[in-house]
């Protein structure tokens, strides 16, 4: 591997590839600690809520450098000073990977931040704690959610225990618990902000009255609550809520309406639909290009077909989304050498999305050069993960691709390029790093 450029390096860590931590084992952070000094202070995911943590990815770099202490005291010096939540939170995380494997500057770092502060205001310090001092982090954490009865979320007691479940093991968390409930009424709170979780669970569905409402009066986006509503709605209220949306007319609220059939097939076809699809490029527009995903039809693709490859002007690249169910084998022949190689993330993050699930549908080696460029262009390590998982079922990864890949910044990537690895013969690497996993 040849040394990455200060530019490439920036690249390469903003999208999480392994490149970058190849780099440094390889030629140290000359030239490059800038970059790392930005990782240590903000958080690069393109999407921090659906991206894998990369803390622990972040950290194997850091310590690849050869002086990770000088690089903790840079995160230290930006929590103390940090006024975002979002970087805050992200800061903790890391400083949470050095504590885990034994540094004490970071472990007091974290038990007087939580002193201090509380977990309630920062999630992230709950998890910072369990890796500072493992299952007894976890016992002050619970112990603190609970003396705040009343006042904590019943989520985030749900969501600390079942962490704690993951990191430790759900038979010894559960008998942790029992036994500091007979001694703390702190812990016995906390046991009943979990069973106040389950209870709202339960009963979090929506009624057809409120759906309407919350389209009516609610935000541009709706709640997750609500796009899930049709798995549990009966026919005839989604035939009710289509007709509805077919008979409304501001644009706004069509959009609103759009949503609640994003991850369900649509009653059936209308041609309002349709011309809602070649309004330009508005919020209608590509909810309507979201609905039509879901079906499968000849005038859908028929719609793919003009909006890809239209007699002038650029290309709608939302048409991609109407071909995973209207694919016909060897579409990855087109539809590959006019992809941009620059962009909007936005844009490039949708083309990637729309790329992988056309090829989890349909086994078509025509996608191969699709896939890589998924690969090199998407800023989301999740969907660069899905696309290296696709390639290795098309077996056309290469041995190259997937050396880097094994130390990519999302772990479901590696472990799938470790698996590929060990059945070509590169055992050695494979076992390395899936023990480090």
């Amino acid at each position: 591997m040849k040394p990455l450029t200060p530019s490439e390096f920036r690249d390469a860590l903003r999208k999480g590839k392994g490149r970058a931590y190849l780099h440094v084992c390889r030629y140290g952070d000359a030239g490059v600690r800038k970059a790392l000094m930005e990782a240590c202070k903000r958080d690069l995911r393109y999407q921090s809520d659906v991206e894998n943590d990369r803390s622990d990815w972040t950290y194997a770099i850091l310590a690849a450098s050869g002086h990770p202490e000088h690089y903790l005291k840079a995160i230290l010096r930006a929590l103390a000073k940090s006024h975002d939540a979002r970087q805050a939170q992200y800061q903790i995380e890391l400083t949470g990977e050095f504590a885990r494997r034994g540094n004490e500057m970071a472990r007091q770092t974290i038990r007087a931040r939580f002193v201090r502060r509380g977990v309630e205001t920062e999630p992230a310090l709950a998890e910072a704690m369990m890796d500072a001092d493992g299952l007894d982090g976890f016992l002050q954490v619970a112990n603190a959610i609970g003396a705040r009865y009343g006042k904590a979320d019943s989520w985030f007691a749900d969501y600390c225990f079942y962490f704690a479940k993951e990191r430790f093991g759900e038979l010894k968390v559960r008998t942790a618990v029992l036994e500091s409930a007979r001694r703390s009424s702190g812990m016995r709170r906390f046991v009943h902000l979990i069973r106040l979780a389950k209870q709202k669970k339960a009963s979090s569905r929506p009624t057809l009255r409120q759906v309407l409402r919350r389209i009516e009066t609610g935000r541009s986006r709706l709640p997750i609550s609500l796009t899930g509503y049709p798995r549990r709605a009966c026919p005839q209220d989604m035939q009710l809520l289509f007709s509805r949306m077919l008979k409304e007319t501001r644009p706004k609220v069509v959009y609103r309406f759009l949503q609640v059939f994003f991850h369900t097939e649509l009653p059936r076809l209308d041609p309002r639909i349709f011309e809602w699809a070649r309004t330009g490029n508005t919020d209608v527009h590509r909810g309507a290009m979201v609905v039509l995903s879901n079906v499968k039809h000849e005038t859908v693709r028929d719609l793919a077909l003009e909006r890809l490859c239209p007699e002038s002007g650029s290309r709608d690249w939302w048409g991609l989304s109407l071909l995973e169910r209207n694919w016909v084998k060897g579409d990855g022949r087109w539809i590959g050498p006019p992809l941009p190689q620059e962009g909007k993330a936005v844009v490039l993050h949708n083309i990637g999305l729309d790329l992988n699930g056309i090829a989890e549908a349909h086994r078509d080696e025509t996608l191969a050069e699709c896939l890589l460029w998924v690969y090199e262009q998407t800023p989301c390590s999740r969907c660069r993960g899905r696309a290296i998982r696709n390639l290795i079922r098309l077996r056309r990864a290469s041995r190259r691709l997937l050396r880097e890949a094994v130390h990519d910044a999302d772990g479901s990537a590696r472990r799938a390029a470790a698996r590929a690895l060990s059945r070509k013969g590169n055992g050695k690497v494979a076992r390395r790093k899936a023990a480090q996993d």
